[in-house]
């Protein structure tokens, strides 16, 4: 992805490699700014480093009218590479993150205002408002605020995570992981449809065609290493047993929902450091 300065305005944009996605970020810019995107300066540059990101590519439109007001847009999109967007099941992810932020939260949300929780103080909220979203075959997108203007960055993965900064992470999904709860004992009805819901991991597995097994074969060899100096040999002889069975296999048991009930619980999928922006009072997935 290429860093872009320019200031005219079609050749700011023009970065965006499709016009799908440009004729939403002029929709939005017009929302936002009362302005047509012809009349406004447009900077695009890339919204992350490399590494930073496995399968989405990200963007940040800075935006600024005639009159100086400013908007700045994180715009998310699968890799346009069709190799690649095979290779990792961009298309199926991205469709599941557009159901989340178009059904899931506006559902969760109201749920709690619903029972009188001031959502934005002691209830799930940790989500980036989203502007819009684009689940056009090949151009799905999704445009965010950008939350580094409200002070948060993106954690260093290469750094070790806080006491402080985990306890966030989990009381946060613990608040969401409650919602599920609450739903299912009082509106089932709410959450039936997605009951049907085929974990995302299990599309990603069936569309490699067991391309993946000699991946996930080393990350076993390298968890199993960890144990190495263990001083407790049964138990390392406990993981190693467990182990030696395909990963796969074993993952798709875990998160078989139809076996966890009644613990099953609409849950976040993918957390660790990196996809967590953070600032020292909030955390954001």
């Amino acid at each position: 992805m290429e860093n872009h300065v320019n200031g005219s305005n079609e050749s700011g944009i023009s970065v965006l490699p499709s016009e799908v996605y440009r004729n939403v970020l002029k929709e939005i810019i017009k929302k936002q700014l009362k302005s047509s995107a012809d009349n406004c300066e447009i900077i695009i540059e890339a919204a992350s480093a490399k590494g930073d990101n496995y399968v989405g590519i990200l963007y940040r439109a800075e935006v600024t009218n005639s009159s100086g007001n400013k908007t700045k847009i994180i715009i998310k999109i699968p890799p346009q590479n069709a190799a690649r967007r095979e290779q990792f099941s961009a298309g199926p992810i991205f469709l599941r993150e557009i159901l989340f932020y178009n059904e899931l939260y506006p559902l969760f949300k109201k749920f709690q205002e619903d029972k009188g929780i001031d959502v934005n103080k002691e209830g799930f909220y940790q989500v980036p408002e989203c502007l819009r979203t684009s689940n056009d075959d090949q151009h799905e997108a999704l445009y965010l605020e950008d939350l580094k203007e409200s002070g948060f960055d993106m954690f260093d993965r290469f750094k070790d995570v806080t006491l402080d900064h985990v306890s966030r992470v989990m009381e946060s999904l613990g608040k969401f992981h409650a919602i599920s709860f609450a739903i299912k004992d009082q509106h089932p009805e709410l959450i039936e449809k997605y009951k049907p819901m085929k974990e995302i991991f299990k599309e990603f597995e069936e569309a490699s065609k067991g391309k993946w097994d000699g991946y996930f074969a080393e990350v076993v060899r390298k968890a199993i290493e960890t144990l190495d100096d263990h001083p407790n040999e049964k138990l390392k002889d406990h993981v190693r047993n467990t182990l030696n069975d395909k990963f796969m296999d074993i993952f798709m048991d875990d998160v078989d929902g139809a076996s966890a009930e009644p613990y099953t619980v609409i849950c976040h999928g993918d957390c660790w450091n990196n996809n967590i922006m953070y600032r020292y009072e909030r955390f954001v997935c």
